[in-house]
């Protein structure tokens, strides 16, 4: 399922049914886990994500279409290539970009990064072989948040039990008017998790093997903060996201037990910016996933996630205030009391926010 918000009385949270065989289901929720509507997606048609006015639903052959809240379609062109992958839109949904692989020299494979949009036709804006960048891999997009639009070299053609992916290393940043793409500071070897309004980084600090144990924050002044994390809970780590003031930001664990074929054991702590502490949410077994910088709602609260299959209870979608326990106890809340389950079965997340405006479309990707 995947997840969209709307500011105000507006948010919803977009899901997507994934069925082991099927066509894919897109549920619009309230956070009450009321809801408000659902279209049935033709079969193939996979929904990526959601931002602005729209859900992003890719098709075979490499087309892309979006849906809107009226249940209008409209056609956004096509990527290129049926192997794209990365699909990362901007927050206010008018602007995408995506990766493809040249491997028409299979010993030296080219990444491409492409981005289009609205009065935008597609260009290349950025591209790498593996024999120029660190430890090889290729240029790919990474994530595009309210802060701005982000590369990294990821590693190609790797396999192997990752539910957060691989790391990458050396970052760039996209210039929002030139589209070209500059290198981001102490990510070579620091893997990239996300950046502040404020300019600080939060990365993964990279070991000779290429191996990760802490979390760093790198504030604009270079200095650096490092939080241990907990062993086993993040043998496995990722889904690290500020809020929108910076004051907090998410790291997710795992304890690779799923690499066996036993249910993962998900958890995802809180961490204070301002000193470092960090502090594990009130609900155990949960992840953020592609949702990102989208799961931090206007009010302060996080919307994660149970996948199918893991350890912790049932699978689902859940709304968590992220408050420290005397917080809770100054707002009158019981720190005890279990978050808001959403009524829906998860098999997969995603997410964006944005208010929704209607567009009149043509062509059809809803059944």
């Amino acid at each position: 399922m995947r997840p969209s918000a709307l500011p105000n009385t507006s948010t919803l949270i977009v899901a997507v049914d994934r069925p082991a065989s099927g066509a894919e289901t897109v549920r619009l929720l309230r956070p009450d886990g009321s809801e408000a509507r659902r279209f049935g997606l033709k079969p193939g048609a996979d929904a990526q994500r959601a931002a602005g006015a729209r859900i992003f639903v890719r098709e075979g052959g490499g087309v892309l279409k979006a849906i809107h809240r009226d249940g209008a379609v409209e056609d956004l062109g096509n990527l290129g290539d049926p192997d794209a992958f990365n699909l990362t839109v901007s927050p206010d949904g008018t602007r995408w970009m995506w990766g493809t692989i040249d491997a028409s020299n299979w010993d030296n494979k080219r990444g491409l990064v492409h981005v289009a949009g609205d009065r935008l036709p597609a260009r290349v804006v950025a591209q790498s072989t593996q024999d120029t960048t660190p430890h090889g891999g290729a240029v790919m997009p990474f994530s595009w948040t309210q802060v701005g639009a982000f590369l990294a070299n990821g590693p190609v053609g790797v396999g192997g039990y990752a539910p957060f992916g691989f790391g990458v290393n050396r970052a760039y940043r996209l210039d929002p008017l030139s589209l070209a793409a500059a290198p981001l500071p102490h990510t070579d070897e620091c893997s990239l998790g996300d950046v502040a309004a404020d300019g600080t980084i939060a990365c993964f600090p990279l070991d000779v093997h290429q191996q990760s144990h802490s979390l760093s924050l790198i504030g604009p002044d270079g200095r650096a903060k490092a939080i241990e994390l907990a062993k086993p809970r993040f043998l496995d780590h990722g889904d690290v996201f500020f809020s929108p003031d910076g004051s907090q930001l998410t790291v997710a664990g795992a304890t690779d037990v799923g690499a066996d074929g036993k249910p993962e054991q998900f958890g995802t702590d809180v961490v204070a910016t301002a000193d470092a502490s960090i502090e594990r949410l009130a609900i155990d077994g949960v992840r953020l996933g592609p949702i990102g910088w989208a799961s931090w709602l206007d009010d302060g609260s996080l919307v994660v996630y149970r996948p199918q299959g893991a350890a912790g209870g049932p699978s689902g979608i859940y709304v968590v205030k992220p408050w420290r326990r005397c917080e809770a106890d100054q707002r009158g809340r019981d720190p005890d009391r279990p978050p808001d389950r959403l009524n829906a079965q998860v098999a997969w997340v995603a997410a964006g926010i944005a208010p929704w405006r209607s567009q009149r479309t043509s062509s059809a990707t809803t059944s």
